[in-house]
Parts: C-alpha cells; sequence; structure tokens
C-alpha cells in the first residue's frame, strides 16, 4: 500500500504542466469549464481538467505517453484515481467519503498486489506475493472495529497460518484461543 501515495504524487507532477506550459481553458457555462495542456511539441494534449460545479475530471498523460493518472472526484465526496507507470505499477483508489468507505488496490511489474477496503467498522488488507523460486502466497489481515482481528497466511504448496487477536476466536469458534 505504500506504493498508493507514490502514484498520487506522480499524478500531481503530471498535472505540475498546467503550470509549466500555458493551460488553455474553454468556459462551457457559469460553472463548467475545461483546462488543458498541450504537449511541448504542441501536437496533443498532456493533461485535461473539467470542472463542472464542485465535480471535477483529469486526465494527464506524461511526455512519452507511458505515465497517466485518470481522476474523478464528484462534489469533494466520491472520488475515483488509477494511475498507472512506465514501471508497470498500476494502482486505483476509489472513496466515499461521506460513506466512509475506501477501496485501493496495487500491482507491481513483478505481479504481486496488495488491496485494501476499509468501511466504519470494518478493514480486510490483501497483499499477494508472486515468486518463481518459492511457492506464492497470500497474506490476508481483516479487523473489526479497528480492535479484534483475524491474520491468515496462505501458500500456494498448502500451507497455512491463521492467528487470532481478542475475543474473535472464541466469537467465531466457542472456546478460547491458546
Amino acid at each position: 500500500m505504500k506504493k498508493i501515495p507514490v502514484l498520487l504524487i506522480i499524478s500531481c507532477a503530471i498535472f505540475v504542466g498546467f503550470k509549466k506550459n500555458a493551460a488553455q481553458t474553454v468556459r462551457l457555462g457559469k460553472d463548467c469549464k475545461i483546462d488543458y495542456v498541450l504537449s511541448s511539441d504542441g501536437e496533443k494534449v498532456s493533461a485535461i481538467k473539467i470542472m463542472n460545479g464542485k465535480s471535477l475530471i483529469q486526465v494527464g498523460y506524461s511526455e512519452d505517453g507511458d505515465d497517466y493518472s485518470f481522476s474523478i472526484e464528484n462534489d469533494g465526496n466520491v472520488s475515483c484515481r488509477m494511475n498507472a507507470s512506465s514501471e508497470r505499477l498500476y494502482s486505483y483508489l476509489i472513496e466515499d467519503k461521506k460513506s466512509r468507505f475506501e477501496c485501493a488496490g496495487n500491482v507491481m511489474e513483478d505481479g504481486d498486489a496488495s488491496f485494501v477496503i476499509r468501511t466504519f467498522c470494518y478493514e480486510d488488507i490483501s497483499n499477494v506475493f508472486v515468486e518463481s523460486e518459492n511457492p506464492s502466497w497470500v497474506q490476508k489481515q481483516i479487523v473489526f472495529d479497528g480492535k479484534e482481528s483475524h491474520f491468515l497466511n496462505l501458500s500456494s504448496d498448502g500451507k497455512q497460518e491463521t492467528e487470532y487477536t481478542g475475543d474473535l476466536y472464541r466469537d467465531l469458534h466457542g472456546t478460547r484461543s491458546e
């Protein structure tokens, strides 16, 4: 999950082009406008921002076109961001601030991946590790109300390990964990 802040920084860097290159603005009404920036050669659009009231759509590309960023925000409550880089790092973030819901994911070049789902009372964190010399494995942690959790390691060779915190084991299985 450390890659999401990095990609959000990359997406901001792409839009810094709005300040470096003169942004062109087209107004379509009182609350609707489109800002766009042309590439340094002036032959293609490298970034575009569409604002309609409090809603916003942004798309940006690097000069070589390998990196891109896509973002949608609706009244500051619901947002969706996707990023891709030339290092084959892909990420997404879906967030609903009003409902206190967040879902994020990263896929790295080597195939490793991480996913997070957060709600006001539940958090699910999953990491997938793909190794060519060792068995691949999945690490999963589920947290309820920020305190009781269930931690699971699953390996492609069939091995598994489960850990519980608090009284979660008793609640799930009827007996106290050792």
